[in-house]
């Protein structure tokens, strides 16, 4: 019996094309509104594999799977989402279709602050 093989070699990130990351979105979207998350905010047990399910089901031929690739890119997401919310929510950003900066000085400040956060 052959085995499956991935189009990318071992230990390589898999690339999200704009469709497939929308699809994980809208689905994301759907468990929310229909309330499918516990009162902490996490998933209930078996939603990734519903994830994995319906994006396979919205993406064929990706092999999508929850657990290397679905979860990877929720902590992207969660990452990238805690850095935004960290700039805009600081003097001299804003935020209207993207992040303004007010000047160089306070974007140069803010790397200087978060490279030392980052050092910690």
């Amino acid at each position: 019996m052959e085995s499956e093989q991935s189009s990318q070699p071992k230990g390589s990130r898999r690339v999200w094309k704009q469709h497939e990351e929308d699809a994980l979105l809208s689905i994301l979207e759907e468990v929310v509104v229909k309330n499918l998350r516990c009162d902490n905010g996490c998933f209930k047990p078996g939603t990734m594999a519903q994830f994995e399910i319906a994006i396979n089901l919205k993406c064929p031929n990706a092999n999508i799977k929850a657990v290397l690739h679905i979860e990877s890119k929720m902590r992207r997401w969660k990452k990238d989402y805690a850095i935004v919310y960290d700039m805009v929510n600081k003097t001299g950003f804003a935020q209207n279709e993207c992040i303004e900066v007010d000047s160089i000085e306070v974007w140069q400040s803010y790397v200087k602050l978060t490279k030392k956060q980052r050092a910690n």
